[in-house]
């Protein structure tokens, strides 16, 4: 036992060592922080008001007032025509209030938004309107009865329907995390560990080391070790994110957004930490042995990836299915495929965090998931130590029959 906790120490310390194992950690960090600070300043640079004012060519000084200081005004069409042209104003209104019915036409090079033009026909609707009862010459009491509004009330309880839409989003979060992070995760340490070990196979180092100590020992030190470089990466990701959080809240305007955001963090925290968390913990393990057996097979490093196609096949089946299900809990595929290993991790949190099944269901998953990990590894780790010390250039057929036949 003591030799086979050396070898995992030695695989982890090799690991973290690692400059690509830091480029794997930091790079994403450092990606995010590029984008987010490009899109910041370019967000300053464009933030400036770059909008150009509405020209009204009206004499009337009420009109005007009427209007208010949002436009831009103009005794005569000339004067806001060339104001036009040299881009001073987007476009004018002409205003004609001389007859009963007040008109006005818009010159431009382009349409007036929705709002806008909402806006300037409700202030000549308001014009119109005075303009009516001017010439109605309507007595004060009858003024008092048209300026009359019928009382309308509204009694809306928003506090159910924000807390659901509240825990909503908080599932989404943490369902769409957990499938991306699984997934991410597995492609990225199967290609690692497959390759790894692929660079051990059949060096004399490998027979010296085997001659010292049992095959499947030491098989069960490269797992801890490269177990703990997995836990390390999330460990380090965990501790960056609260930092930042605790960080965050020291600024008034992030921590404004955080205390807003607060039921929204609480439910996917929440959701996150929970039995999804278990079925992710062993799928990943369950990944890496068979990455292990994948590398172990292979006499060529550089076929490493091939040997792991299948299980990238997979990864890619239950990132799809999480996809485009998410929204699906009791779709036949979805609940079948949550009592699949390998399958079942992606599709049983969907089940889980939209709370559609029963505790003993998400247990018999799990004791499944967790019974086919147990037993696949305390197969794969009595063939690999042959696997490792083949060298001839067999197919994959003949390569796996050896082993069997010769099992350690």
């Amino acid at each position: 036992m003591n030799k086979t906790w050396i070898v995992a120490k030695e695989t982890y310390i090799r690991a973290v060592k690692n400059w690509a194992f830091l480029l794997l950690v930091f790079g994403p960090i450092i990606l995010m922080l590029i984008s987010g600070g490009a899109g910041y300043f370019s967000a300053r640079n464009f933030d400036t008001p770059t909008t150009k004012k509405i020209g009204i060519v009206v004499k009337d000084q009420g009109m005007q007032q009427a209007f208010g200081k949002k436009y831009k005004y103009y005794s005569n069409q000339a004067g806001a025509k060339k104001a036009t042209k040299t881009d001073k104003i987007k476009g004018y209104l002409l205003v004609d209030a001389q007859k009963s019915n007040i008109s006005a036409e818009y010159y431009s090079d382009e349409s007036l938004d929705t709002t806008e033009k909402q806006e300037i026909i409700g202030k000549l609707q308001a014009l119109q309107q005075a303009k009516n009862v001017s010439r109605a010459k309507l007595t004060s009491k009858q003024l008092q009865l048209l300026a009359r509004s019928p009382v309308f009330k509204e009694k809306i309880d928003t506090h159910q329907k924000n807390v659901d839409d509240t825990k909503k989003i908080g599932k989404k979060m943490a369902f769409y995390g957990l499938v991306f992070i699984l997934y991410m995760i597995v492609l990225t340490y199967s290609q690692i560990i497959a390759t790894e070990i692929a660079k051990e196979k059949g060096t004399k180092i490998m027979e010296m080391i085997f001659s010292s100590m049992p095959g499947k020992n030491y098989f069960d030190g490269k797992i801890l070790g490269i177990v703990g470089e997995l836990l390390t990466h999330i460990l380090v990701y965990v501790v960056l994110g609260f930092g930042s959080f605790v960080a965050n809240k020291q600024l008034p305007e992030l921590n404004d957004l955080l205390q807003s955001s607060k039921p929204i963090i609480d439910e996917f925290i929440g959701n996150v930490w929970s039995w999804s968390l278990a079925f992710i913990i062993v799928d990943v393990i369950l990944f890496v042995v068979y990455a292990a057996i994948c590398g172990a097979i292979v006499t060529k490093v550089e076929d490493a990836n091939k040997a792991i196609g299948p299980l990238t096949t997979i990864v890619i089946a239950g990132f799809m299915i999480g996809l485009m299900l998410g929204d699906q809990p009791n779709n036949p595929i979805v609940v079948v495929s949550s009592y699949l290993p390998f399958i079942s991790s992606f599709t049983m949190p969907l089940r889980i965090i939209n709370g559609e099944i029963a505790t003993w269901r998400i247990m018999i998953s799990l004791i499944i998931l967790l019974a086919f990990t147990i037993i696949s590894f305390i197969e794969i780790r009595k063939y690999y130590p042959r696997l490792v010390l083949q060298t001839d250039d067999l197919s994959l057929f003949k390569t796996i029959k050896r082993a069997i036949q010769s099992r350690d």
